[in-house]
């Protein structure tokens, strides 16, 4: 009799654990869906100066009008000039020359 109390108890707490990790497992499932609907991301609609590059790429990937590049472009090199003009010294110089490299390598990709 003692022996199947034992197993019976040590079903018991079997069960309770599993309940108990099923129970922790959801809560961790329910902070990271928290945790994602928390973070905002902005839709980018303009060139900016902080990441011109990966800003255009991404309006450039979002393509829905076929002189899309020509004005992406233009708007880039908006962008690059302000880099240069609105530096204090150097200081953006080397992000305009990354625009300009990023832009022509785009270039010789959508002339293909």
């Amino acid at each position: 009799q003692n022996d199947k109390q034992q197993i019976s108890d040590n079903d018991d707490n079997d069960n309770n654990h599993n309940k108990i990790k099923e129970e922790e497992e959801k809560e961790e499932e329910v902070d990271e869906i928290e945790l994602d609907s928390l973070i905002v991301t902005e839709e980018i609609k303009i060139i900016g100066t902080t990441s011109p590059c990966s800003d255009f790429d991404y309006l450039l990937s979002r393509q829905n009008t076929s002189d899309l590049f020509i004005s992406l472009s233009r708007k880039m090199w908006i962008i690059i000039n302000e880099l240069i003009d609105e530096s204090l010294g150097e200081m953006h110089f080397e992000k305009a020359i990354k625009c300009i490299k990023h832009l022509k390598a785009v270039s010789i990709r959508e002339e293909e």
